[in-house]
């Protein structure tokens, strides 16, 4: 697969939320398999994975384990990750929270293994192996939430540091337990798994729990790798004073203690930590309390060939502020952190499909992908393809542009493509030209997809004088679209607006 390789962007003006599918059940991570230009999977929180197939939802769940799931709050199904080798193998590992026997509020983190059935929409819930068990005594919070594998090949883990507050065991500075830490295993050899070579803490007499890459972590419930680069990212959800991002350049701070309950953000707590830890990897980005954020959802580094605009700049968001923010990471700081333009209410997830575009997740229901003002492209599938996709629009040649609140084009694709539909409209008597709204969709082949291109309300105010005149207003609607491989088809259409 080529990677889109350019400086960081600056310019957020073109980048909006386009809606995919609604419905879920509390999504928290939408995610693919290695390679799959079809398939997206959603994890619902409850304890069932879903599957958008070619822009579809698809009648039946990929897996259901919401028997084995405690839910909900800060536990329940939170992660997935595909094996580099899904292809072949079918296998996949999942991240729960399990019931934990007489303990009404703890859990125990659970990581288990799973293989695709024959039919490749469904996995066999009969091949589950069980890989990893962390007991999380008590509390319902901090639990983490990441399972991802590196570009090294191994397995990443992340866990809370078991909940309450101001960690009062202090787990996460604790080497011989895995709360509050960022694991490494290798679950396709041993039994259950294998300690990758090069872990930090490998040595069988230094006390430290072989699994441990990194520790000092509060509540890691996402992290991610840079699909370009390799470098790791660490979102942690902070306590009372900031969130924190942690950035590790690839190849660096393996081993890194990022310092919690020491310290928080930037800043030294009042909890005693005896001895202070010194060399503590600080973080290269906090947001304070003050601006309205209060658990952070760690992002990716996009690397869509179709957001030009944010190229090499790492997007996040929060649970609790609705507004979006980029920037671009680097030590000691991250820079040109500013806000998105995007708002997604109650943010649970940003993941990644098999070519890079981003997802993006609220519990309330609904996946949206961000999108800018070329077509988003299709992940390539087939390779060589030199032939423009098919393009079809249809549209009532007269319509009631005021009652419908803009005017309408239906699209078909005859393979997946992503489109954009843009617009003037032009007043009689008038050689001022009005702009419409650009909307951007992906569709799937022989799909029917109908768009609404809305005035902006200087160009409607103006609709509804030359229509009160009964004059003469006409759009004129461009279509672009391109397939998986970048060949494009642009369509233009004329619209008239009634009364």
């Amino acid at each position: 697969m080529a990677l889109f390789v350019a400086a960081p962007g600056t310019a957020h003006a073109a980048v909006h939320a386009s809606p995919v599918a609604g419905g879920f059940n509390s999504p928290v991570l939408v995610t693919s398999s290695p390679g799959d230009a079809h398939r997206l999977y959603v994890v619902e929180q409850p304890g069932v994975i879903q599957l958008i197939k070619d822009g579809a939802r698809a009648a039946a769940p990929f897996l259901d384990i919401t028997a084995s799931v405690r839910c909900c709050g800060e536990q329940g199904f939170l992660s997935l990750a595909f094996a580099p080798d899904y292809a072949t193998s079918g296998k996949f590992y999942v991240y729960y929270t399990a019931p934990r026997p007489n303990d009404a509020g703890g859990s125990i983190i659970t990581v288990d293994e799973y293989t695709r059935s024959s039919d490749p929409d469904r996995a066999d819930p009969a091949t589950r192996r069980p890989v990893l068990a962390i007991d999380h005594p008590n509390n319902n919070n901090h639990n983490g939430g990441t399972l991802m594998f590196g570009p090294d090949g191994f397995l990443y883990i992340t866990t809370g540091d078991g909940g309450a507050g101001d960690d009062p065991p202090n787990n996460a500075q604790n080497l011989s337990v895995l709360l509050g830490k960022m694991l490494r295993i290798d679950p396709r050899s041993g039994s259950p798994y294998a300690i990758p070579p090069g872990n930090p803490f490998g040595s069988p007499t230094d006390g430290a729990r072989d699994e441990i890459f990194a520790y000092g972590l509060r509540n890691p419930f996402r992290a991610s790798f840079d699909r370009q680069t390799g470098d790791l990212t660490i979102a942690d959800v902070g306590q009372n004073r900031a969130e924190e991002v942690d950035f590790a350049p690839r190849g660096t701070d393996v081993g890194a203690n990022y310092g919690w309950r020491c310290f928080e953000g930037f800043q030294r707590t009042a909890n005693g930590c005896d001895p202070v830890p010194t060399g503590a990897v600080e973080p290269v980005l906090e947001q304070d309390r003050p601006t309205g954020f209060c658990a952070i959802i760690g992002g990716v580094v996009v690397r869509d060939p179709s957001l030009p605009e944010l190229a090499g700049r790492y997007v996040y968001g929060d649970n609790c502020q609705p507004q979006m923010r980029s920037a671009v990471l680097a030590k000691p700081r991250a820079t040109d952190d500013k806000a998105l333009g995007v708002s997604i209410d109650g943010l649970s997830g940003i993941g990644e499909d098999s070519c890079g575009h981003v997802y993006l997740s609220s519990l309330g229901g609904s996946i949206s992908r961000l999108d800018g003002d070329a077509p988003p492209t299709p992940c390539p599938d087939p390779a060589g393809d030199v032939t423009p996709p098919g393009l079809g629009i249809s549209r009532a040649r007269r319509q009631r542009v005021l009652r419908q609140k803009g005017f309408i084009v239906a699209l078909r694709c005859n393979e997946p493509c992503g489109f954009t539909a843009s617009g003037k409209m032009r007043v009689s008597g008038s050689k001022k030209r009005y702009g419409l709204r650009r909307s951007s969709k992906l569709a799937t082949a022989g799909k029917r997809v109908r768009v609404r291109l809305a005035l902006s309300k200087k160009g409607t105010a103006v609709l509804r004088r030359t229509l009160a005149r009964r004059r003469r207003a006409t759009a004129s609607v461009t279509v672009l679209a391109r397939d998986g491989s970048g060949n494009q088809t642009t369509r233009k259409v004329s619209i008239r607006a009634r009364r």
